[in-house]
């Protein structure tokens, strides 16, 4: 009897216990549950932030690629987030070139607009167009809308790229070089120019080889502003691996920095 009272004894001091363990263990069950849910709200709402970012990037920078549509302009379909300049950010062709095919894709049209990241840039085909903005609204269309790093390029600091601040003073300080008495006294520079790249033509000519006529134009006209604007005698024309025609180069090579 003794044994049997010890024994139901012993068994509600395991069983309260047990019941304390429980207890104990629950809380702590439910509060790691709680940091479980704590962290993947967290992580739901740092997801949710960029996601939001991400699509207010995009609106941003899309949000003007219908403006040529809707005024009924032609155009190719802009890509975010380069807009139609992707091959010169990403350096496979120069700016120039890149315009220059978008200008011959559009035959028969008065205008193409395409846009610059997100913004709005018009290709004008018609030479009526071409001279109302070059010279009747010259003071609407003064900045050219073209940006340029004289650090990175020096050469981007010409009176194509700059704006009305910086164009006028500049076109000031060119506008005596260009008369018409000092064109006259270039001429005989030009002219030894063209003797000499007239040789160069019957050399490659009796060759009977391919002439690269790309490159041969660009080892005249190198040779011209050596002659006439710096006064040099570089020979670029017959031998195209000079110091000055490497640098000329150099210049028109797209990269990144001069993109960007």
């Amino acid at each position: 009897m003794t044994g049997y009272i010890l024994s139901k004894a012993r068994a509600k001091r395991i069983a309260e216990k047990c019941q304390y363990l429980s207890c104990h263990r629950g809380i702590r069950c439910l509060h790691v549950n709680n940091n479980c849910n704590h962290d993947k709200m967290a992580a739901l709402e740092i997801v949710c932030g960029v996601a939001v970012t991400f699509l207010l990037i995009y609106y941003y920078l899309t949000k003007n690629y219908g403006f040529w549509k809707q005024r009924g302009v032609a155009g190719p379909v802009p890509s975010f987030p380069f807009g139609n300049i992707k091959d010169a950010i990403l350096g496979k062709f120069t700016l120039g070139v890149l315009l220059k095919q978008l200008y011959d894709k559009y035959k028969g049209e008065q205008m193409v607009g395409i846009f610059v990241r997100s913004t709005p840039a018009l290709i004008l085909r018609d030479p009526e167009l071409i001279k109302d903005v070059l010279i009747k609204d010259f003071t609407v269309f003064a900045n050219r809308g073209i940006k340029h790093n004289a650090k990175v390029d020096p050469f981007s600091a010409n009176l194509v790229f700059l704006d009305e601040k910086e164009w006028r003073p500049l076109r000031k300080k060119l506008t005596p070089v260009f008369t018409s008495g000092k064109l006259k006294q270039m001429f005989y520079l030009l002219l030894e120019c063209g003797d000499v790249f007239d040789k160069y033509l019957d050399h490659l000519s009796e060759k009977n080889e391919p002439i690269e006529c790309r490159d041969i134009t660009a080892k005249f006209t190198t040779e011209v502003i050596s002659t006439c604007a710096f006064g040099l005698k570089t020979n670029s024309i017959a031998d195209g691996n000079n110091e000055f025609r490497k640098m000329g180069i150099k210049v028109f090579e797209p990269s990144l920095k001069k993109t960007t």
